[in-house]
């Protein structure tokens, strides 16, 4: 080899495969160097990728802050095979690969510089500003709600306990003159401090795995005359008795690509963004219940009040939070706790996150403009009616009853 191909294989390569050119492949026969070579080109490829991103002179552009958020998740759905689970329509498709591949929106091109009907925001090429804009009808909701019940089927499918939507973790600490109509709790979710989304219970350890675990030998090799070499015979381990199931409340966000959650041309805007929201979510949880504690228990500020001290009883919150990109974040790709819940199921969930986006943006594309405003007060005028017409109807019955009883011994 000459001069200039020695230099470059000494600078390209390292690791496994850091031997002079004299000694490549560490006299290997049985191909595996190939998949050492191709895992290394890639490796580099990465490095280039990163490096030209980190000097692009536009550090607002897409990709710059983007790209660094891609994970497993955010592209399995690209390997998965059509079933009823994968399914995705032509629009969905065109919006989820659009997406993944950091172009413009294509259902948001005949739009562009229009108002989207909240703080004099204009519609985007990417549709970034309509996925964060506060539009009428609840498709926030509906997309979280659809990644909810993703999450639930396939904990289902894994034989993990799960609960969604827990009720009443902290309604029996909270005084009782607060709870009824007119007291100072007015809504549901208040009346029950906080809700968590899901509740999941482990029959197994959720610690890491020992630092000498061994994995179980895998097939045997191609070739019936070649001959692998022989692995270390696992130590017997102790298996942990599946004892009483240990449970943990789990929380879910979904963010979308708003400069506060993926902020452009700042010094974080190349961090993973979910773990960022992640890592807020346990924060956010005790500033619901602290005001409760500080109104109605005269806990003093800084201090652990009833309603907090249940939440800390109650465990670590596991957070889990699905990107714009449909990235997720760390804790929810771990070996010891997501293994248990997502297993063989990552391509599944990737269809399913990439799915519910893009049909989130194509919903909220129709309701943009005055129109959808006057449509949704309409709807909401309906609905105070049905309400007072069913408010009626139980006064009429109860008078009704009430009387029919006065009256029966007459």
């Amino acid at each position: 080899a000459s001069g200039g191909q020695r230099l470059l294989w000494q600078v390209a390569l390292e690791g496994e495969l850091a031997f002079p050119v004299e000694a490549v492949g560490d006299d290997k026969v049985d191909g595996s160097t190939r998949a050492l070579v191709t895992q290394q080109r890639e490796s580099l490829r990465a490095k280039v990728l990163n490096k030209a991103l980190t000097l692009h002179p536009d550090q607002t552009a897409r990709p710059v802050w983007a790209f660094p958020q891609f994970d497993k998740m955010s592209c399995a759905w690209l390997l998965a095979t059509p079933s009823p689970d994968t399914f995705m329509s032509a629009p969905v498709f065109r919006e989820a690969m659009a997406t993944h591949l950091l172009l413009p929106s294509p259902c948001c091109q005949n739009l562009v510089g229009k108002p989207t009907g909240y703080r004099n925001t204009m519609v985007d090429v990417f549709g970034d500003n309509v996925m964060c804009a506060t539009l009428p009808f609840d498709t926030w909701r509906s997309r979280h709600n659809d990644v909810q019940r993703g999450l639930v089927a396939r904990a289902n499918d894994a034989r993990v306990e799960v609960e969604a939507e827990v009720f009443g973790l902290f309604r029996d600490i909270i005084p009782s003159a607060v709870l009824v109509e007119g007291g100072g709790l007015h809504t549901v979710r208040q009346r029950s401090g906080c809700i968590p989304d899901l509740r999941l219970g482990f029959q197994v350890s959720l610690r890491d795995r020992r630092p000498d675990y061994i994995p179980r030998r895998g097939r045997p090799p191609g070739n019936p005359g070649d001959q692998a070499d022989p692995l270390p015979s696992p130590r017997p381990a102790q298996r942990l008795a599946q004892g009483p199931t240990t449970r943990y409340l789990a929380e879910l966000k979904c963010i979308n690509a708003g400069p506060s959650r993926y902020p452009r041309g700042e010094a974080n805007s190349r961090d993973k963004q979910v773990d960022r929201r992640a890592r807020a979510l346990p924060a956010e949880y005790k500033g619901k219940l602290a005001p409760i504690d500080q109104q109605y228990y005269q806990t003093a500020p800084g201090v652990t009040g009833p309603l907090v001290q249940r939440l800390e009883s109650l465990g670590e919150l596991l957070c889990f939070v699905v990107g714009a990109l449909s990235e997720v974040s760390g804790r929810t790709l771990s070996d010891n706790q997501a293994g248990l819940i997502l297993s063989q199921h990552r391509r599944r969930l990737s269809c399913l996150f990439t799915r519910s986006a893009a049909s989130c943006l194509l919903s909220r594309v129709g309701h943009l403009g005055e129109g959808a405003k006057e449509c949704a007060a309409r709807r909401r005028v309906a609905m105070a009616e049905e309400e007072r017409t069913r408010k009626e109807a139980e006064a009429f019955y109860a008078a009704h009853v009430r009387g029919r009883g006065r009256w029966a011994g007459l």
